[in-house]
């Protein structure tokens, strides 16, 4: 009679009876199948340790190999049948009890740590809550999450960018690039980035507050445009189209001001009135397009012959 034949039911349970008729325990292999039976015997299943090794024995009483889903949680065998624990397999890691920890997304801080090991450079957490970046064990720069700021050397002006993405910087990667890369060829002075020519600092609001109404008005009329605004650094918001930074605008308690891409006068001059500006539309508009021509000087209009700023 074949091996498979010796298996026999009693009682609801499973036994296998040796050549002589005796019935088996421990491990039993069954045409390829493992299976245990106890000293009764009787097949067990389900989980089953044996000194520091933990097996799960299928329904059917064979031995798991490989992923298993038990309880909700996967688990993985080894060809041995033993669970792996503390590993990780075909890119998920298992933990002490040998299920899959769930992914966690990383912490702003965390992302950065590995975007800087990506590039070489590493971070070192200071006692005052910053945190330092080096680059083959040479400083160049730093960055607090808190406070919401990156600053550092120039030359590593595309890891300052990443860093200050993965930290909350209000733009998306080509957004940003757009913005620094104005910002250092000397087309345009934003509050929220600047570059001294050798340091390249960025600046974020970590906690942005709820617009007031004329602030809604003015995100509204650049909705419409087909621009968008993203908060910037203490109160101001950069203004992004088609993924190029046009200009920015800041109606902080002391200082209201709108400057921009001189294209993109008719918006500004919208903002501005938005905001606050003491004269109608078209008032602005003729002084704005006289500033430009050159035909007018204004204290509060300026044009350097790329950039529009309006102050008030």
């Amino acid at each position: 009679m074949g091996n498979e034949n010796r298996l026999v039911s009693v009682g609801g349970k499973w036994y296998y009876l040796n050549s002589d008729g005796s019935m088996a325990t421990g491990w039993k292999n069954v045409s390829g199948v493992w299976y245990y039976l106890d000293a009764s015997g009787a097949m067990k299943t389900g989980w089953f340790k044996q000194g520091n090794t933990t097996y799960y024995l299928l329904p059917s009483g064979a031995m798991a190999k490989g992923w298993q889903t038990i309880g909700g949680k996967q688990y993985y065998f080894t060809s041995s049948g033993a669970m792996a624990v503390n590993t990780i397999v075909d890119g998920k890691k298992l933990g002490s009890d040998g299920a899959v920890v769930p992914n966690t997304p990383a912490t702003p801080v965390e992302q950065a740590i590995n975007d800087a090991a990506a590039f070489g450079a590493t971070v070192k957490a200071q006692s005052d809550g910053t945190y330092n970046i080096y680059k083959n064990d040479v400083y160049i720069g730093d960055f607090d999450p808190i406070e919401g700021y990156i600053e550092g050397s120039n030359q590593f002006t595309t890891l300052l960018e990443t860093l200050a993405l993965d930290l909350g910087f209000h733009a998306n990667a080509q957004e940003l690039k757009s913005l620094v890369d104005q910002v250092q060829s000397k087309h345009v002075y934003n509050d929220g980035v600047i570059d001294d020519g050798k340091t390249l600092s960025i600046y974020w609001a970590p906690k942005v507050p709820a617009p007031n109404a004329a602030v809604s008005k003015a995100l509204q009329d650049i909705a419409s445009s087909g621009a968008i605004a993203k908060p910037g650094d203490e109160g101001s918001y950069n203004i992004f189209k088609n993924n190029e930074y046009i200009g920015y605008f800041n109606q902080s308690s002391d200082t209201h001001a709108v400057e921009g891409n001189g294209q993109y006068a008719n918006l500004l001059e919208t903002i501005a009135v938005d905001l606050g500006y003491n004269s109608t539309p078209a008032e602005l508009s003729s002084t704005v397009q006289q500033v430009m021509n050159g035909t007018l000087e204004n204290e509060d209009i300026a044009y350097d012959g790329y950039s529009l700023s309006i102050y008030w």
